[in-house]
């Protein structure tokens, strides 16, 4: 089995195409395939189902991707610490944050704080990783702040002794379909089928979704059309015009419109906190520098909503 298999059948499990994932991994698409194919030889099972579109996993799939993203994630760690790489330079900033998290918030964040406090460099790991897993990096120093979302409908599992919490933002998780579609009548009970775009289960924002659809009305109505693990691919399929789905108000910048996409009911969505996590005794020059900004007003380093 090969490390390049697993990244492959994560990759077209994201996508739910073979051609874009192929092109994202920068392979032919017959090369894709055969390397799929080799993996489900060595797993002794399929765990692509290629008759729907877009591909979907299969039950087997649903419980060995788990496994395959820590696999690639404990085989980059291990050669990372093996390269002493983990960190780009003493008054370097590593910051580890959940994906969605990544593509707008925190590279408005990272800028605002270097207004404050000057250049830096600055790594950002956006891995799928458990909530117990990030918060080891801080501890072990390989991370020196870990941003995520925070919500009651996903309580935070750890004693968090030794750490300082920091809240940096609120945001809203909405319901959005394609502009110009009629909307859903997410209030009645009865009536056709609504194609939903849903997060796989082992996401963070398939908690927050379900927190929003529990007592709605035409939930019974959602019928599950395609799943991804990452916003940006449902944020693709709502765009295509694939269904509905329910996204962070700050997934891509500029409004809704913008992003050709159409608000379809505040009533089914919900608030969430984007905290930060550091060490409560920070131990670098830059924690520090952190530390003392986060301290004075952490809401005003991020100026999103």
């Amino acid at each position: 089995m090969e490390l390049k298999w697993l990244e492959d059948f994560v990759a077209v499990a994201e996508l739910g195409h073979f051609a874009r994932s192929a092109t994202n991994r920068r392979i032919t698409q017959s090369a894709l395939s055969r390397r799929i194919q080799s993996l489900e030889s060595w797993v002794g099972a399929e765990l692509l189902d290629r008759s729907s579109h877009p591909i979907q996993l299969t039950d087997i799939g649903e419980a060995f991707i788990k496994t395959a993203r820590e696999i690639i994630y404990d085989a980059y760690e291990a050669q990372a610490n093996a390269r002493n790489d983990v960190r780009l330079s003493e008054e370097s900033l590593t910051i580890a944050c959940l994906h969605t998290l990544s593509l707008t918030f925190i590279p408005t964040m990272v800028g605002n704080l270097q207004k404050r406090i000057g250049s830096f460099p600055t790594s950002i790991s956006a891995d799928m990783r458990s909530f117990e897993d990030y918060i080891e990096s801080l501890r072990n120093g390989s991370s020196d702040l870990f941003v995520c979302y925070d919500h009651p409908a996903v309580p935070t599992p750890l004693d968090l002794n030794g750490f300082v919490r920091f809240d940096l933002a609120s945001t809203q998780i909405l319901p959005y379909q394609k502009l110009g579609r009629d909307a859903p009548d997410l209030d009645a009970a009865k009536g056709p089928d609504i194609p939903l775009l849903a997060y796989s289960p082992t996401t963070y924002m398939y908690r927050i979704v379900e927190h929003c659809i529990e007592d709605m009305p035409a939930r019974k109505r959602l019928k599950t059309v395609y799943r991804a693990s990452l916003a940006e691919s449902i944020l693709t399929a709502t765009q295509e015009g694939l269904g509905l789905s329910w996204l962070p108000r700050n997934v891509a910048p500029g409004t809704a419109e913008e992003n050709g996409l159409m608000m379809v009911s505040d009533a089914v969505s919900t608030n969430v906190r984007i905290t930060a996590f550091m060490v409560a005794e920070p131990i670098s020059k830059i924690q520090e520098r952190l530390f003392q900004q986060l301290s004075l007003n952490a809401e005003d380093l991020v100026h999103q909503g």
